[in-house]
């Protein structure tokens, strides 16, 4: 099994997804408050951390034979993520002082992330050629 993504888009979407949340949340916590910012990094930790768990699930098989084993790693592994991400909703609603609007804008802030993260793909690759 292969667990290094650093090579591969996969990390750097993840990538993308966390510095989104770090610095969306210095930025809370700047104008805000620490309470804001603390729940927004709950949401956005609720997006990231099953992200991270479905691309080192698909991503530990590779080579030309291993595409049967991916296409099911990435079924069982999306299945798993929407729990994960439940789970993680249930367990924040549970905080008493998680703020619910900072930790929907915070899951959203990661989710766009994800979006933009071809983008920032995209630029590097056109400045290395």
């Amino acid at each position: 099994m292969n667990h290094g993504l650093s090579c591969n888009d996969a990390f750097w979407s993840v990538a993308t997804q966390f510095v989104a949340i770090v610095i969306s949340s210095l930025l809370v916590w700047a104008f805000w408050s620490l309470d804001n910012a603390c729940s927004f990094i709950i949401g956005g930790l609720i997006c990231v951390l099953p992200n991270i768990y479905l691309y080192r699930r698909v991503f530990a098989h590779s080579g030309a034979h291993a595409a049967q084993r991916m296409l099911k790693a990435l079924y069982r592994g999306e299945a798993m993520k929407l729990l994960l991400t439940a789970c993680g909703f249930a367990c924040a609603a549970s905080i008493p002082w998680v703020l619910p609007l900072w930790l929907f804008s915070g899951y959203i802030v990661a989710q766009a992330g994800f979006w933009l993260a071809p983008i920032f793909l995209g630029c590097s690759r056109v400045k290395k050629k």
